[in-house]
């Protein structure tokens, strides 16, 4: 019963199911996961904060861009092979647009919570989206939430986008700190392959992590990226200097 349960969730969402263990029904699944919007939103930036938790890269010469990809335990014996696809700085018009999105189980729309026009442009990219893919897993991202007071666009805004889309859920998150990134993966993952995480378990999940972020075509060096990179470089300076210290007292 169980094995059936998990083929049949399988086949109505679209996914792949890479092994089941038939004595302990260990389910491992692989899904996809793709990210538009407007270039600078930070989609990059969220990918790799996540990928600092162990993503491996991979680069795909077909559709023209890398995927990340990782084996999440969403729950006990439920393991998700979540597929994430990287279009850096790609146009709306862009010609390997179908192929990133055709193949996507969930996508998630990133706006900049800074900048309203990223938000004014997500209908936009809905409608491209709609032409390639029907997937009922499509949910809104306000990146940039902890610059509240350069914020341009507002919860009820964002709502409201969500509601009137028929979207399946919604968060803010902040890839500089980490807020939400995590989580968001996690409870994403859970819903595509028929799982919906509770907020007790979701809150596993809801820790802040350091990103390093490479300068690309999307995402150009922040402040912060420097910041912490000095911060590692005096840490180590620090840690050298007590070392020295110590060999020269004994």
């Amino acid at each position: 019963m169980v094995l059936y349960t998990i083929r049949q969730s399988a086949i109505e969402f679209g996914i792949r199911v890479l092994f089941i263990h038939e004595k302990t029904h260990m389910a491992q699944i692989g899904c996809s996961l793709a990210l538009i919007g407007d270039g600078s939103v930070g989609k990059s930036t969220i990918i790799n904060a996540f990928c600092s938790d162990g993503f491996q890269k991979v680069y795909k010469q077909t559709v023209g861009c890398d995927f990340f990809e990782k084996q999440l335990e969403v729950r006990k014996s439920h393991i998700v092979s979540l597929r994430v696809w990287d279009i850096g700085g790609q146009s709306i018009h862009s010609k390997n647009l179908k192929s990133y999105l055709e193949s996507a189980n969930a996508v998630l729309l990133v706006y900049d919570v800074t900048n309203s026009e990223s938000f004014n442009n997500l209908q936009d990219w809905l409608l491209q989206l709609r032409k390639y893919n029907e997937s009922e897993f499509v949910y809104l991202l306000g990146n940039k939430a902890d610059m509240l007071s350069f914020r341009q666009v507002t919860q009820k805004q964002h709502d409201n986008f969500v509601v009137e889309n028929k979207l399946q859920g919604s968060c803010f998150c902040s890839a500089k700190t980490g807020e939400n990134v995590v989580k968001m993966f996690y409870k994403i993952a859970g819903e595509i392959t028929g799982i919906k995480l509770t907020e007790y378990e979701l809150a596993f999940h809801d820790k802040v992590l350091k990103a390093h972020v490479e300068q690309n075509a999307d995402e150009a060096r922040n402040d912060w990226a420097t910041d912490i990179e000095k911060e590692d470089i005096e840490a180590e300076r620090r840690k050298l200097s007590s070392q020295n210290a110590c060999c020269l007292v004994s």
